[in-house]
């Protein structure tokens, strides 16, 4: 479920941890889980993906920090040419994506930075908690 973009916009406001829920591929939605219609989402489900977003964005930083191993640096995908260091790397990623599992309230996000990683993106998925389930570069 695609949500309003307006509204993610506004909580996420100028943060440069987040893309713009304008960019496409649309990267903000509630997945749809099987047998569920759109009637299914009720308001509950947006308001927890919502205060989930909030907390993403205050916490960003730290979010990053914690999925981020200095061994990406060094990832076929990563053009060194374009960032000096890990340290580097990791201040310049994004969330490019931020998806909420309904069932679970699951939150799994794509960090990227298309300008040294243009194609590649680092997937981490948190539980209802915020602790990291799985973090994997592609």
């Amino acid at each position: 479920m695609v949500l309003n973009k307006d509204i993610i916009l506004n909580i996420i406001g100028n943060n440069k941890r987040f893309r713009s829920p304008y960019d496409e591929p649309q990267g903000y939605y509630i997945i749809d889980s099987v047998g569920m219609s759109n009637e299914d989402f009720d308001i509950e489900f947006i308001n927890i993906y919502y205060e989930k977003l909030r907390y993403a964005v205050y916490h960003a930083d730290d979010l990053v920090q914690s999925a981020f191993d200095d061994r990406f640096y060094g990832f076929y995908g990563v053009d060194r040419t374009l960032v000096n260091s890990p340290a580097q790397m990791c201040s310049e990623l994004y969330f490019d994506s931020f998806v909420m599992t309904p069932e679970d309230q699951m939150i799994s996000s794509c960090l990227s930075n298309e300008r040294f990683m243009f194609g590649h993106f680092i997937e981490v998925s948190w539980d209802s908690n915020w602790e990291i389930r799985y973090v994997w570069i592609n």
